[in-house]
């Protein structure tokens, strides 16, 4: 039997008995590394009549750009189909509102390829709006997430027009900050500001700051320092601060920015698309003025992205089949290269480098109930981090003390040594135990795999990484250097 027929015959055992179906994972992962096969049971599970969940999932991580394309493309007609079903059930309101298995499975295409194929469903987007698969739920608008800026021109004609009901003004403008182009940002920003339609209360530039978190940007105060000829803004260096900050929580290292990154786009200027009122006069400038304060836009977090890969057996054996650590972002050990990873990266990727991770750090005063943990060195610091002077960096935290829900801080000497800033909180219940010692790789995460979300990944993928975009567990919350008092950049998070 090929394994296509094995994709189909595992299919339908799933139509008839679900998860219950008879070494359900087991007959899935041979199939692992046959694209064909992957696409054939993600495409009937995707057309079934049962929910398909994690199976779906699992499968369409091994689908093809081009598979996927055809399953985008069979997930919009489902949901057109569905839309038309609801709309003559209208008068069984009951009915109406539940969404059937398929519109379901259908919904759970949409949010993975905005993750792994976000251009995919760009053709899409004005039927996505107003179908709204996956309606209220955080990663709603994440389709229109690499969105260019000319191809953003009507959402933002939408948005600054005064036909747009307030409820869409308020999804566009997320949509518009899923882009994560600068000028998008910006714009929508300053329409909310002026236009007021988002709910908030206390101060504006706060609430807008948590919106711009989740996109990988904040909020910079413009400092102004003033003489005789006047006002001018101050150069705000923050290599001035020695020392090398890093802070963890929710499983997120974050380290302190010594140099201001330059959001300007160099091609805004050339060819831009012509468009009225508000919208023709979008800046490049990453500055803007809120409540009459002047604020920078600011990428906290860079786009490369590694994962840290692990040698095999380090972790245990999982309790079900559908917890083994067979995912793509898992295998990356192996001196092979990976499926859509650059020329570059596959050469970096092979460097012999191995880095030190686990273990507990000596530090004075140690205390027995809440040690250091170990968690990376970094020798050498990779050179696309916002590490600037440093030949090395060592990572470690109080772990035991974070999980009790503080968030600790670590200034770092001129050897990348940590060393912790204000005083250490008593343990009361947490007893986690450091992780093994050991040597891992750092793998250049190939594009499909440079944004990850925490709840969609549900376990299945490698969220260990050192750069990046953070997938947050909740929702972001980018935490304030104690010594410069700005936001901090983001460096690593284990999960």
């Amino acid at each position: 039997m090929s394994k296509q027929d094995e994709a189909l015959e595992l299919a339908q055992d799933f139509e008839r008995e679900g998860f219950g179906a008879p070494d359900l994972y087991e007959r899935f992962w041979r199939l692992r590394g046959d694209e064909a096969a992957c696409f054939t049971l993600a495409d009937s599970l995707l057309r079934g009549r049962r929910e398909s969940g994690a199976l779906l999932d699992d499968a369409m991580s091994y689908v093809s750009k081009e598979d996927f394309r055809a399953l985008v493309s069979t997930a919009m007609e489902i949901l057109r189909e569905e839309c038309e079903a609801k709309n003559e059930a209208q008068r069984d309101k009951k009915q109406a509102n539940k969404n059937s298995a398929r519109q379901t499975n259908a919904q759970g295409v949409i949010a993975v390829a905005s993750l792994e194929f976000a251009p995919l469903l760009h053709p899409f987007l004005k039927e996505i709006f107003s179908l709204r698969p996956n309606d209220g739920t955080y990663y709603e608008c994440y389709p229109w997430r690499e969105l260019d800026y000319e191809s953003s021109q009507i959402w933002r004609e939408r948005l600054a027009s005064a036909q747009t009901s307030t409820e869409d003004k308020r999804r566009i403008f997320e949509c518009l900050l899923q882009t994560r182009q600068p000028q998008n940002v910006k714009f929508a920003c300053e329409i909310a500001a002026a236009e007021k339609f988002l709910k908030y209360k206390g101060s504006f530039s706060e609430h807008l700051g948590y919106y711009l978190e989740d996109v990988g940007f904040t909020l910079e105060r413009i400092k102004f320092t003033g003489d005789a000829n006047g006002a001018e803004p101050a150069d705000e260096n923050l290599s001035q601060t020695q020392g090398v900050l890093n802070d963890v929580k929710f499983n997120a290292n974050n380290l302190n920015s010594q140099a201001d990154e330059n959001l300007n786009d160099p091609k805004s200027g050339k060819n831009a698309p012509r468009e009225e009122n508000r919208v023709q006069k979008a800046q490049t400038s990453d500055e803007m003025s809120i409540g009459g304060e002047a604020f920078r836009l600011k990428r906290y977090c860079g786009e490369c992205a590694y994962h840290i890969a692990f040698r095999q057996g380090y972790f245990s054996e999982p309790f079900a089949p559908h917890q083994a650590k067979n995912h793509p972002t898992w295998g990356l050990w192996t001196d092979e290269a990976q499926k859509g990873e650059s020329k570059e990266a596959a050469e970096a990727n092979l460097s012999e480098t191995r880095y030190k991770i686990g273990g507990v750090l000596d530090e004075p005063c140690a205390d027995e109930e809440n040690p250091l943990f170990h968690l990376i060195t970094l020798d050498p610091v990779p050179r696309e981090l916002p590490v600037r002077s440093l030949p090395s960096l060592i990572l470690a935290a109080h772990v035991r003390e974070i999980s009790e829900g503080e968030t600790a801080f670590y200034e770092h000497d001129r050897l990348g040594k940590p060393k912790r800033i204000g005083e250490r909180s008593q343990i009361e219940y947490v007893d986690d135990e450091p992780a093994r010692q050991d040597l891992v790789r750092l793998r250049v995460a190939p594009k499909r795999w440079r944004k990850q979300d925490w709840a969609l990944s549900n376990g299945r993928q490698n969220l260990s990484r050192i750069g990046g975009e953070p997938s947050w567990i909740q929702s972001a919350q980018v935490p304030t250097c104690p010594i410069c008092g700005e936001k901090m950049e983001f460096l690593m998070q284990l999960d």
